[in-house]
């Protein structure tokens, strides 16, 4: 069968099209910059797309001919830069179940639980329903699947619960008693390879939850095993407080997974049964088990709580640097100049100049574009003073307080942000 995937960079869409293509199914994978995955993957077929343009069901119909099936995978956690729910969540698929009705091609939507509950609210959930609405209404065959929490390597969830997971406090939206019901991305495919061998036929519907409902501190203690970590503590964060906390990163554009809808879909969230009755899901931990964590799972979990607190750190330190070089110390400035008999106005231009430098340099670390070059020069800047230091005021080395040395362990910390940052031109090839 020729399957088109669309999402198919995505967590869900790129495991859907793996286990397909090991069934031996032909896959036709749609992604934005399609001509770089195809060199990446060559077995699959890469069809250019954009769910942001492509809203009018003609262009979908050119792309259909041939597909027996189309999958669509495609899924936004914010809005943002151009990206709208209504857009890349309902328009944009609608045009795409139209022309698929108009040619006779079965499709399977990955909707989201709770997406087929009435007087859905939540912008995320309401978009989505919409397109469901649309394609049940439509003729010809197809599948909606209302998937719960879908666990498994790579999946940005995943990767944000793991790192929860891994503190040494995790924190919990208020009693943790939130109830959830994970399915791991194994068993959803498993489902989905099912259906597309033996397919029911007509409209069909599907709820593809896990076998067991957990509590939201159920499952960090269960993941918390998985990468050996050990029993896990808990910080129990007023939900009252959490809520402050997701505004004020909704004001300041900082989007993450922590969000007022977020919050409102943990505190409602729904757990049925799964109902694909040919392929029942396993527990989460016999899933999980089956392929156990590796050391880079558990590192990667571990570095990911630490990194922040590193990146804020380091920051501060040259903004602070720079502040009380140029305002509240400029005296111990001139009087290391001093010694290597630079004085005068060269000496206030010296401070100023360095102070300015460092404040861009911190500045620089928050900017995507520049963030790699700001390290570098950095680590640079701080080697070059330690010279420097060498030959004006050899006696700072020995100094009972460090004030060189202490640079060592700072460049060590600089160069790990600078070899974990992705490159700006690859972020988008990141599997969510």
């Amino acid at each position: 069968m020729r399957i088109l995937i669309t999402g198919a960079t995505g967590f869900i869409g790129f495991s859907l099209a793996r286990r397909l293509l090991a069934e031996g199914h032909t896959i036709v994978a749609a992604a934005r910059r399609a001509h770089e995955w195809q060199q990446k993957i060559p077995a699959f077929t890469w069809l250019p797309c954009d769910f942001l343009q492509d809203t009018d069901s003609t262009v979908w119909q050119q792309r259909l001919a041939g597909v027996d099936l189309v999958i669509n995978a495609v899924g936004i956690i914010n809005e943002g830069r151009g990206q709208s729910f209504l857009r890349v969540q309902t328009e944009a698929p609608m045009a795409l179940f139209k022309a698929a009705s108009d040619l006779g091609v079965k499709v399977i939507q990955v909707s989201a639980m709770g997406a087929d509950q009435p007087g859905v609210s939540v912008p995320f959930l309401r978009s989505k329903q919409q397109a469901d609405n649309y394609l049940r209404a439509l003729p010809g065959d197809s599948i909606i699947l209302y998937p719960s929490i879908v666990i498994g390597r790579g999946g940005t969830s995943t990767a944000l619960f793991n790192q929860l997971a891994a503190m040494p406090v995790t924190p919990l939206v208020g009693d943790g008693e939130q109830k959830l019901n994970p399915v791991h991305i194994d068993d959803l495919c498993r489902a989905v390879a099912h259906m597309v061998s033996h397919w029911p036929g007509g409209k069909q519907q599907y709820q593809l939850s896990g076998s067991e409902v957990l509590t939201m501190a159920g499952l960090y203690g269960l993941l918390r095993d998985w990468l050996r970590l050990g029993k896990p503590r808990f910080l129990r964060m007023p939900l009252p407080l959490m809520y402050v906390a997701a505004d004020m990163g909704e004001r300041f554009r900082m989007k993450g997974l922590l969000n007022r809808d977020a919050l409102d879909l943990l505190q409602d969230a729904k757990t049925p049964a799964p109902d694909y009755l040919p392929c029942p899901p396993r527990s989460l931990r016999e899933s999980l088990w089956l392929e156990p964590a590796t050391l880079a799972d558990t590192f990667h979990a571990v570095w990911s709580g630490i990194r922040p607190a590193l990146f804020a750190s380091i920051a501060f330190i040259w903004f602070f640097t720079a502040l009380t070089s140029a305002f509240f110390d400029r005296a111990s400035g001139y009087e290391l100049l001093a010694t290597g008999g630079i004085t005068g106005t060269l000496a206030t231009l010296s401070i100023y100049s360095g102070a300015l430098f460092d404040f861009v340099l911190g500045v620089a670390m928050f900017l995507p574009r520049w963030c790699r070059n700001a390290y570098r020069l950095q680590i640079m800047l701080m080697l070059g003073y330690m010279v420097l230091i060498a030959f004006i005021v050899p006696a700072q080395w020995l100094h009972p307080f460090g004030p060189v040395t202490k640079n060592l362990p700072l460049i060590v910390g600089t160069w790990l942000l600078l070899a974990t940052e992705l490159v700006p031109g690859q972020r988008h090839l990141k599997t969510v």
